[in-house]
């Protein structure tokens, strides 16, 4: 009897340097591209929770590849884009500011640390690190590199900002706007992008996933993250109600047989009175693998506004569409 031949199994790190190597030869490709092309791979081994994850830990090693979530759309979804990093780093992104705007603004002095502020898909504030109002209402904020020359400050940009915003040289130009009450230089990134032409912004916001299968969850963060939203998920029920202590969410998802501590019968109907005291405004759906008529009607009855069940296909596209409409 003939044998089959094996072909050889691979390493994490020889699959990772695989994935490199196709985002190497496709730059610009969204995750979604890069799986396609990495399904023709005859060993079948690179299924999609394993890029997620491979892309992840791509973006932990300096230097290798950029996650850039560009100003682009294909219908309607902002894109990711993945990038192989340049080791002289073409993505650097600099602003020189005169130490006089500086002073009179945002009131600098050399011993103090600027901050960046994103404080929208296309603004970013630049300000002093006490700076509470941008600390509560921006996404993120990070610190910048300073080099005083003369009567100028050169401020260097870290790289999540780069990325985020998709500052690649000849792609974008930089708008000043005017100085606001809350002590801080705002600046609007103006892309060079035609398919923004015909777009029109959704309202971004702000959801929370009580999930335990942490590859699907993964997964579906980064399609609601691709439409724009601000995404943060628990993998247990006593970090998730530290989130909804510390935040308001528009939306929250809750897993129907996520396990608790004390093993109680229907934690998804004790979570949603939860969500309710912390954001009374909020939306609140359900993610189940499986579900018997009489427990839909229950979870319909008492105020769920989505029943999404996991085995179907594209979850995540459903749930997009569900935010779209609220």
């Amino acid at each position: 009897m003939p044998q089959t031949k094996e072909i050889p199994r691979l390493s994490t790190s020889e699959m990772d340097e695989i994935v490199f190597e196709t985002i190497k030869q496709n730059p610009g490709s969204t995750s979604r591209q890069i799986r396609l092309i990495l399904e023709d791979d005859p060993r079948g081994i690179f299924k999609e929770s394993f890029l997620i994850n491979s892309l992840k830990r791509l973006e932990e090693e300096q230097r290798r590849i950029v996650k850039r979530a560009k100003k682009e759309f294909e219908h309607g979804k902002i894109v990711r884009k993945y990038f192989v990093r340049d080791e002289d780093s073409e993505f650097q992104f600099h602003l020189k500011l005169g130490k006089d705007i500086l002073e009179e603004i945002i009131e600098y002095n050399s011993n103090q640390r600027i901050f960046a502020f994103a404080t929208g898909k296309k603004t970013i504030a630049i300000a002093l690190e006490n700076n509470e109002y941008y600390k509560k209402t921006a996404k993120f904020y990070e610190s910048l590199e300073k080099m005083e020359e003369n009567d100028l400050v050169k401020l260097r940009f870290p790289d999540v900002f780069v990325e985020f915003y998709g500052l690649i040289p000849h792609s974008y130009s930089i708008q000043y706007l005017p100085p606001d009450e809350n002590k801080a230089i705002r600046i609007e990134i103006i892309e060079n992008v035609e398919s923004q032409k015909d777009y029109e912004p959704k309202k971004t916001k702000r959801i929370l996933i009580l999930e335990d299968e942490e590859d699907y969850c993964e997964d579906l963060v980064t399609r609601l993250e691709d439409e724009g939203h601000i995404v943060e998920y628990a993998k247990d029920i006593t970090s998730f109600l530290e989130k909804l202590e510390k935040k308001s969410f528009d939306f929250v998802s809750i897993d129907k047989r996520i396990v608790s501590e004390t093993d109680e019968k229907n934690i998804a109907g004790k979570m949603f009175f939860e969500v309710l005291k912390a954001c009374p405004n909020a939306e609140v759906g359900l993610l189940t693998n499986k579900l018997e008529k009489s427990e839909e009607d229950y979870f319909t009855k008492l105020g769920f506004k989505t029943i999404l069940r996991k085995k179907e296909k594209r979850t995540g596209d459903q749930l997009v569409k569900i935010l779209r409409a609220l």
